[in-house]
């Protein structure tokens, strides 16, 4: 505020700390000089209104591993506040005054941000929901240490299994002062935190521990993986322990392996992913050929925390349009993989998922010569449409043929038994409870902000429900009458996504919709986290009593 502005600024560019000082007001980065901080202060006064309840000016600390020199420490910093909040990248340039401190063992960087933006009057928020998060400036900062030569991580605390919110800055730095006070330890207490906030966090937390389990997954197959006492087979245990650490909400303590040898080991990996990619455009066309590219989009959709921009694994990610997802098998693939279903929901799954397979490779079987002008076996055809994800690369592998003509045909033909295959599948779809509970698990698992059309347990039951409706109920049901959809599906936040999508699907057909339109999985989610909060209060309620 008014009155703390210019004492922050002067204890930022105070000379007993300060070995490097320089601002930033709009022109370009120059050295503070001479800059009377009490004009300033002065400046940074003459547009602010009202009081913010977080005030006009932000103070933002860097800090450095022990050992840093200061010189390093000060280029990296220049660059960091440039990039951060002088480059309009995250929505507008800010005002600040910077200085390196050296006057601890451990040199860090004050900043003094005014908080109006220069060019688009944004109030700066360092928030989750913002373009500037705590996260994003660390990793910021790690990616432009790197390029002056220091190596930093920048891992968040829920990588590390913390879900929790960290302790409030003034308790821990009061306590801090009672210690060196009195010599008495008082841990801080830990602020707390809704229900929602905190199922979002182990969403994200098991999004994680799948990372970890698909990377030690790769780092298995390497040839080099060996014994268990080699290093890649330690890198690999350390991963898959990561991931059950993780999905057990235990925290996960600093790893002892050496810096230089994980990096040589992530190069090898990323070079063992390359041949094994490689590899499956000389394989044969059998069902392990798809097996195999599925093991591939995997790793490329669940290990960007440990290979980002890795080229390779950008063209095996999951297609976006894929033409062998028929929603009926993929709920089945998709719940058979499940961590969170019953397991007598996951065998029931996997039964039918199999039958599914059988039928489609006799179904296939009349088509043998046409699908050898294709370059493919019934058997393997029948693994493309059952496998749980399929990635680009693979796609673009299996579809290739040669001349238009050729394409055309394989389109064609792969369009009509896309439709066949759905027909397989009804053959043997569970009874509506388990396809409830695969649906719901479904759309707890997927991400927000997903369309509704792309959970494929949920579109299975909507095309399942569609069939059995008659027509004037369907045409009601789309009209925007949800009634009759209650004799087929009990879970009411279940029955509104059906609802949603049903309706989405039909206007789409007789009208362009745009995809920004689509119902997305957040209502749900939202609505699933309330009924669970509530569920908790109520029995907290009832333990009171």
């Amino acid at each position: 505020d008014r009155t703390g502005l210019k004492n922050l600024l002067n204890y930022v560019t105070r000379d007993e700390a300060a070995t490097s000082v320089w601002h930033e007001q709009g022109a370009g980065v120059r050295d503070f000089g001479e800059t009377a901080v009490g004009r300033l202060a002065s400046d940074w006064q003459a547009g602010w209104k009202g009081a913010p309840k977080r005030g006009h000016v932000d103070h933002i600390v860097m800090s450095f591993p022990k050992g840093t020199d200061a010189g390093l420490a000060a280029a990296i910093a220049r660059d960091w506040g440039e990039a951060m909040l002088g480059s309009g990248g995250y929505g507008d340039r800010w005002r600040y005054v910077a200085a390196l401190h050296t006057n601890t063992d451990q040199v860090h960087a004050h900043f003094a941000v005014e908080k109006h933006g220069l060019d688009e009057g944004r109030f700066l928020s360092i928030s989750r929901h913002s373009a500037i998060s705590y996260d994003v400036m660390k990793a910021v900062e790690v990616e432009i240490a790197a390029r002056h030569g220091l190596e930093l991580t920048a891992t968040s605390r829920l990588s590390r299994g913390i879900v929790d919110y960290p302790p409030r800055p003034t308790e821990v730095k009061a306590l801090t002062a009672h210690r060196h006070a009195t010599g008495e330890i008082i841990e801080p207490t830990v602020p707390p935190m809704s229900a929602e906030e905190r199922v979002r966090r182990l969403e994200a937390l098991a999004v994680i521990g799948a990372a970890y389990e698909e990377a030690g997954a790769l780092l298995a197959l390497s040839p080099e993986a060996g014994p268990p006492e080699t290093f890649m087979a330690r890198l690999s245990a350390a991963l898959n322990s990561a991931a059950q650490s993780l999905r057990k909400g235990e925290r996960l303590m600093p790893d002892t392996l050496d810096d230089a040898a994980l990096d040589e080991a992530m190069a090898r990996n990323r070079e063992e992913f390359q041949r094994l990619s490689a590899q499956l455009a000389s394989d044969p066309p059998t069902p392990e050929r798809v097996q195999l590219a599925t093991a591939l989009a995997r790793v490329a959709a669940e290990s960007a925390v440990v290979f980002p921009d890795e080229p390779a694994m950008v063209a095996f990610a999951p297609a976006a349009d894929d033409p062998y997802r028929v929603d009926r098998i993929a709920a089945l693939a998709e719940a058979v993989e499940s961590a969170t279903l019953a397991p007598e929901v996951r065998a029931e799954a996997q039964r039918a998922l199999d039958h599914t397979r059988d039928d489609l490779v006799a179904l296939f079987e009349g088509r043998a010569d046409e699908l050898n002008r294709f370059q493919t076996t019934p058997e393997e055809l029948a693994e493309r449409f059952v496998a749980p994800v399929r990635g680009e690369a693979a796609i673009r592998l299996w579809d290739r043929q040669g001349d238009v003509a050729e394409t055309v045909l394989w389109a064609e033909l792969r369009g009509a038994l896309a439709t066949e295959a759905a027909d397989v599948a009804a053959a043997h779809e569970l009874s509506m409870p388990v396809m409830e509970l695969i649906a719901k698990d479904a759309l707890l698992a997927a991400e927000a902000s997903v369309p509704l059309s792309d959970v494929a347990a949920l579109g299975a039951l909507a095309e399942r429900i569609e069939e059995r409706l008659d027509p004037a109920d369907l045409k009601a049901v789309i009209a925007g009458n949800e009634e009759p959809l209650n004799a087929y599906i009990a879970d009411p936040v279940l029955r509104d996504a059906v609802f949603d999508e049903i309706r989405f699907e039909a206007q789409s057909q007789d009208a362009v919709r745009l995809a920004a339109d689509a119902p997305t999985v957040a209502r749900a989610k939202a609505a699933y986290a309330a009924t669970e909060a509530s569920a908790r209060h109520d029995a907290t309620d009832i333990h009171t009593i």
